[in-house]
C-alpha cells in the first residue's frame, strides 16, 4: 500500500527548456508536503560522482580541490549508502520515497549536516584528508546514516508539530544510525560499542549541566530552539529509545514504527501519537514510560548493594538515587553480570541476569546471583540497556584498579571505564589516578575506538582535573606511555595511528617536544607511520610544538605552503592563534572580536582550534599558557554582552562557547563569570555561561580531591 517514489527539485526533472543564451529552464514535478525548513541550493564547480541502486540515481559532489580524496573515498561512501537504504527499506517496511539520492559535500557548512530530501548536506571536513582509521570511519557512517533516517522517515516523511518534539526526528535519527551500523559488516556489534562510548559519555556529561532539560522539552519562543540541538535531543534520547528497544522488543519496536508512519505518512506528530503505535505494537501503555523517560531531566545513578557470607552472595539489590533538584526514580532495564579472573589473567562473565529496577531498592533473589559464589566484579547495566550513572562496590572497584583491562567483552569494558571516567569527573576518584589506570591498562586495549576515547579522556583529565602539582607528570605519563606503544603497535595499524596522536597531543618536556620535532623533520623514523607525508600528522605535530613554542609563524606557513588549501588556511590560523607569546594572544584576540570579515569557519579555528586526525588541536586558550590568557578573562566577560547585541546569532553563540578561558581554572574565572551572568543576557548566553561555569566549578573540585589523594599518600596499586 506504499506510494511509489515521488518527484520533485530533489529529483528528476520533468522537463528542461532551452532559453537562449546558454540559459535553461528546469521544471520539477510536485513532490508531496514537506517542512518548510527543507530548503536549500548547491551551486558551484564541483566534482560529481555519479552511481545508482535499484535504479534509484546516487550521487557525491566535492570541491575541485577535493577530488582526489573524494576518488579515494567515494566507492566506500557510495556502498554505505547503498547498504544503509537497503536496511532502512527493511526497517521501515517501506521504499526510499524521493527520486535520487545525493550527497553534497561543501565548504564551511555551519552545521555538520542537513538532511534535505534528495540532497543531504555536508560540511566537507567529513572528508578524510590523511590516514583514517575504523573509528574515524565510523563517525563519518553514522553522520551518513543519521542523515538517511531523516530523508527515509524521522524529519522528511513525518515531523514534529513543533519545536518541542524536536527528538522525534533527532533522537530517532541517532539511534537508527547505531541500529543500521550493527547490521552491517564492518562494524556489526562493536556499533553499540561505540554507541556507548561516544554517544552516552556525551549524554551523561550534558546531562548534569544546569542546563539539563528533558528530552521533550518546553519550547515558549524560536530564541530556544538552537539551544535544544545538544546532547539531551541527539544522545540522550537516543540512550533513552535504546531503553524503550530493549524494553519492548525489536518485533513490536519496528512494528509500531511502521503503524506510526502510515498513520502520519508526509505529515506532522507528536510524542504521544509516535508512543501510541510502539505502545499499540507492544500492547502496553508507554505514555507513562515516556512522561517518565522524556518528561524529566537529569539521570539516575544505579549501585550494587552487596552482601556476602562463607565467600558467596548473601544479599543483593540495586539501588538507585537522583539528584536532589531532579528526583525522579525511573524504572530501567539493565542486566547485571557476574565476572570472574580466569587462569590466564582476563575478566570473564560468569553469569548474569536481566531485571526491571524501579524505585529506591530493588532487592534480587535469583538464583544465578543470590547464593553464588562472589565474583571478582559485579557490573550493573552490564549490556547497555539502560542510561544511567552506575557505581562499583568496594571489591569490584579494586577489582577495576587492578584489572578493568582485562574485561574479555568490549561492551563491558566500555562500561565499566565509562562509570570509571565518570567517577574521575564527579571527583569520586582522583584524576591522577585514572591517568595511571589509563597508562597501565590502555596499552593492552585492541579496540581502537576504546582507545582513542581513553587516550583522550587520560589527557582531558591531566589538563583539567589533576592537581597544580600533578598535571605535568601526569601529561608527560601519557607521552612516555604513548610513545612507547606507537613503537610496538602493529605496524601501520590503527592502534599505531592512536596512539601517534595521543603521543603528540601529550608531549610537553624537552624530550618529548625533540622527538616529535625529530619525527616531522624526518630525523627520526618509526616504521610503519608516514609522518612525510599524512597531513594530519604533520598538522597535529606542528600544532602542538606551536602550543609549545617550538614552531614559530614562518614554520606554521611553511606547512601551510605545502598544501595551501582552506583546510590548512584554518589550521594555520588555530596553531598561530595557540602560540604562547603575549604578541600572538593579542593578534588572534583582536582578529575574534574585531575583524568582521573572517568566516565562520575561521573564528571557530582561532577560538577553538580544529579537529585534526579525531582530535581538536590548536586555539586561543591552551593548557599551561593559563598565565598569558589571565588578562582576557575579564575582557572575555565584557566582550560577551557585546557580542549577541552586535554580531550574527552563529557568531556569537560560537565565539562564546569556544573563547570561554576553560583552562584558567581558579575562583576568579568563576567570580567573573557570575558578575556577567547578573545582568540579562540573550536565552543562548545565559545558557552557555552557567555550562561553562559549572565544568570550572566541576574542575575546581576534582583538582582538589586529586591534591588531598596526593598529600595523603593516597595510592590506588595502578602506578605504570
Amino acid at each position: 500500500g506504499w506510494q511509489d517514489p515521488v518527484g520533485g527539485s530533489r529529483g528528476a526533472s520533468s522537463q528542461v527548456s532551452v532559453l537562449g543564451n546558454g540559459v535553461t529552464r528546469t521544471s520539477f514535478a510536485t513532490t508531496k508536503h514537506l517542512p518548510p525548513y527543507l530548503t536549500h541550493l548547491t551551486a558551484g564547480p564541483y566534482v560529481v560522482k555519479t552511481e545508482s541502486h535499484n535504479g534509484l540515481p546516487m550521487f557525491l559532489m566535492a570541491r575541485q580541490s577535493q577530488r582526489d580524496v573524494l576518488d579515494r573515498n567515494a566507492a566506500a561512501m557510495f556502498q554505505q549508502t547503498k547498504d544503509g537504504l537497503d536496511l532502512f527499506a527493511t526497517a521501515f517496511g517501506f521504499p526510499y520515497q524521493f527520486a535520487q539520492y545525493g550527497q553534497a559535500f561543501v565548504p564551511e557548512f555551519n552545521a555538520g549536516a542537513m538532511e534535505n530530501p534528495g540532497c543531504v548536506v555536508f560540511n566537507d571536513q567529513y572528508i578524510p584528508k590523511g590516514r583514517v582509521t575504523k573509528t574515524q570511519r565510523w563517525r563519518l557512517g553514522e553522520v551518513i546514516l543519521h542523515e538517511m533516517a531523516h530523508v527515509y522517515g524521522f524529519g522528511d516523511v513525518v515531523t514534529m508539530k513543533w519545536w518541542d518534539d524536536l527528538h522525534l526526528n533527532e533522537t530517532f535519527a541517532t539511534f537508527m544510525a547505531y541500529y543500521i551500523l550493527s547490521k552491517t559488516t564492518e562494524f556489526g556489534a562493536d556499533a553499540w560499542n561505540e554507541f556507548a562510548q561516544s554517544e552516552k559519555t556525551l549524554a551523561l556529561a550534558q546531562d548534569q549541566l544546569p542546563s539539563t532539560h528533558p528530552v521533550k522539552a518546553r519550547v515558549d519562543t524560536t530564541e530556544e530552539v538552537s539551544q535544544l540541538f545538544d546532547q539531551i535531543t541527539y544522545a540522550k534520547g537516543a540512550s533513552v529509545i535504546r531503553q524503550l528497544y530493549a524494553l519492548i522488543g525489536e518485533d513490536a519496536f519496528f512494528e509500531g514504527l511502521r503503524d506510526y508512519f502510515k498513520k502520519h505518512w508526509f505529515g506532522n506528530a507528536t510524542q504521544a501519537d509516535f508512543l501510541d503505535a510502539l505502545g499499540g505494537a507492544a500492547q502496553r501503555d508507554l505514555q507513562r514510560w515516556g512522561r517518565e523517560w522524556m518528561g524529566t531531566a537529569s539521570v539516575n545513578t544505579l549501585r550494587p548493594h552487596v552482601t556476602a557470607r562463607g565467600g558467596k552472595i548473601s544479599g543483593f539489590a540495586v539501588d538507585q538515587t537522583a539528584f536532589t533538584k531532579y528526583p525522579t526514580l525511573r524504572t530501567h532495564r539493565i542486566g547485571v553480570g557476574l565476572y570472574d579472573l580466569d587462569a590466564t589473567g582476563a575478566l570473564v562473565r560468569r553469569d548474569g541476569i536481566e531485571l526491571d529496577v524501579t524505585g529506591a531498592r530493588t532487592s534480587v533473589a535469583d538464583p544465578r546471583i543470590l547464593g553464588a559464589k562472589r565474583p571478582d566484579l559485579i557490573l550493573v547495566n552490564d549490556g547497555d540497556l539502560t542510561y544511567a550513572k552506575v557505581r562499583f562496590d568496594a571489591v569490584s572497584l579494586r577489582t577495576l584498579r587492578a584489572s578493568i583491562g582485562a574485561i574479555s567483552d568490549p561492551l563491558a569494558r566500555t562500561v565499566a571505564w565509562t562509570a570509571v571516567w565518570d567517577m574521575a569527573r564527579d571527583a569520586e576518584l582522583p584524576a591522577t589516578h585514572y591517568v595511571q589506570m589509563v597508562a597501565k591498562h590502555a596499552v593492552n586495549e585492541n579496540d581502537v575506538a576504546i582507545l582513542e576515547r581513553l587516550t583522550s579522556q587520560a589527557l582531558l583529565a591531566a589538563n583539567m582535573y589533576c592537581a597544580d602539582g600533578a598535571r605535568s607528570a601526569a601529561r608527560s605519563l601519557i607521552a612516555d606511555t604513548a610513545h612507547a606503544a606507537m613503537q610496538t603497535a602493529p605496524q601501520n595499524s590503527d592502534l599505531q595511528v592512536t596512539w601517534a596522536r595521543a603521543y603528540i597531543s601529550a608531549s610537553e618536556t624537552k624530550q618529548h617536544l625533540n622527538a616529535l620535532s625529530d619525527l616531522l623533520s624526518g630525523t627520526a623514523t618509526i616504521a610503519g607511520l608516514d609522518f612525510a607525508g599524512d597531513a594530519d600528522l604533520r598538522w597535529a605535530s606542528v600544532m602542538r610544538l606551536a602550543a609549545a613554542g617550538r614552531a614559530d609563524a614562518a614554520a606554521i606557513h611553511a606547512e601551510y605552503q605545502r598544501d595551501p588549501s582552506d583546510v590548512a588556511q584554518r589550521r594555520e590560523a588555530a596553531a598561530l592563534s595557540s602560540i604562547p607569546t603575549a604578541a600572538a594572544k593579542r593578534e588572534a584576540w583582536d582578529q575574534i572580536i574585531n575583524d568582521r570579515s573572517l568566516s565562520l569557519a575561521t573564528l571557530r579555528a582561532l577560538c577553538r582550534g580544529e579537529v585534526v586526525g579525531g582530535r581538536l588541536m590548536g586555539g586561543f586558550n591552551q593548557p599551561g599558557q593559563e598565565a598569558l590568557v589571565e588578562p582576557y578573562v575579564a575582557a572575555y566577560m565584557a566582550a560577551v554582552p557585546v557580542l549577541w547585541a552586535t554580531r550574527e546569532e552563529n557568531e556569537a553563540e560560537d565565539i562564546t562557547e569556544m573563547l570561554f578561558p576553560r583552562f584558567n581554572i581558579t575562583e576568579t574565572t568563576v567570580r567573573e563569570t557570575t558578575k556577567v551572568l547578573r545582568r540579562k543576557l540573550p536565552y543562548g548566553a545565559d545558557r552557555m555561561l552557567r555550562e561553562a561555569r559549572d565544568g570550572t566549578q566541576r574542575a575546581l573540585r576534582a583538582r582538589r580531591i586529586d591534591a588531598g589523594a596526593a598529600r595523603n599518600g593516597a595510592s590506588d596499586g595502578v602506578a605504570a
